[in-house]
């Protein structure tokens, strides 16, 4: 089956079962289907059914973490110990959310809304009393000293890094790097899967990070050396992760304009996994309509993405 056959059919399918999604990845999904086909039609869907929840999280953000921040902790806590483990990074992330509480709530709760919340063009004076609030708390000095949130929560604490940066409200993108690359111990991961899972699963949101999630062309050299790590790792990339990591790295090499065999077995990948009868792509282990959501919202970025390339600069990049 060709490629915009099943692009079109995940997104019929999606947004016909759209209800039993939870919000986030509703959202997730319509956002995603919307960059990858830029069709308006999806944008007024996106706009209706996800505008007044992410104004009502918005104004949450005011009315609770900043000024019952103590509380709010305590609420999201509660959430994050009821998480069930499924995936083989989850527990040890979990262990970390729970040490460091502060931060899977910025990530999650606060920046990721506020992301939503400028794409809806909802402004206010809440980016930067965020800006103002999470300083003031020493929330970002608690990342770059957590070596160890940053190795088991990679992309909780890569979101936070982007999701600031590309909001203008804090820019901690230099001092994170170094710290993210002292965490993998590389020896260490050839041997641990949920460390090698963690480190491609970070690189990967430093790159979509980086492209404002799929707004803008990257600045290639700058991360030729994550580009190295991919090519260098494919064979374990293809191997030991799972489809929906291998996505996220195929669109990535995309987004470096690298059109190599690692994209094509990934592609191949999801044609072969795409069921006709239920209308999205399958996920190779545990799978359900609404646990499939993410890597089908990735694979249309996946089919789709050329228009986010740039050309590559410098001698390092020619064959």
């Amino acid at each position: 089956m060709q490629a915009d056959k099943i692009v079109k059919k995940i997104i019929k399918t999606y947004v016909g079962r759209l209800d039993e999604l939870s919000f986030p990845k509703a959202r997730h999904f319509l956002y995603r289907a919307f960059k990858a086909t830029n069709k308006q039609d999806l944008y007024r869907l996106l706009v209706k059914k996800c505008l007044p929840e992410t104004e009502k999280r918005k104004q949450k953000i005011t009315d609770c973490y900043l000024n019952d921040y103590d509380s709010f902790l305590k609420e999201r806590q509660k959430g994050i110990e009821n998480y069930k483990a499924v995936k083989i990074n989850d527990q040890k992330k979990k262990e970390e959310w729970l040490r460091h509480i502060s931060l899977p709530v910025l990530s999650a709760s606060v920046l990721r809304e506020l992301h939503y919340a400028r794409i809806f063009g909802l402004g206010g004076g809440v980016f930067e009393e965020v800006s103002e609030f999470v300083k003031e708390k020493g929330i970002l000095d608690e990342l770059l000293e957590s070596p160890d949130f940053i190795k088991y929560a990679a992309t909780c604490a890569t979101n936070i890094v982007y999701f600031g940066r590309n909001l203008g409200l804090f820019d901690i993108e230099k001092e994170f790097i170094k710290v993210f690359k002292k965490a993998f111990d590389k020896k260490e991961f050839i041997k641990d899967n949920v460390v090698f899972t963690n480190f491609v699963y970070g690189l990967t949101h430093i790159i979509i990070g980086d492209s404002a999630f799929y707004q803008k062309p990257l600045d290639k050299d700058k991360y030729f050396w994550v580009f190295k790590d991919f090519k260098k790792y494919g064979k374990d990339i293809f191997s030991r992760l799972s489809l929906d990591i291998n996505v996220e790295v195929a669109l990535c090499l995309r987004f470096f304009g690298r059109e190599n065999g690692f994209v094509k077995r990934v592609v191949e990948r999801l044609i072969r996994n795409f069921d006709k009868e239920k209308g999205y792509i399958q996920r190779e282990k545990r799978n359900s309509f609404s646990f499939a959501e993410h890597t089908n919202a990735v694979a249309l970025l996946l089919f789709r993405v050329a228009a986010l390339r740039a050309p590559r600069r410098g001698r390092r990049w020619r064959k």
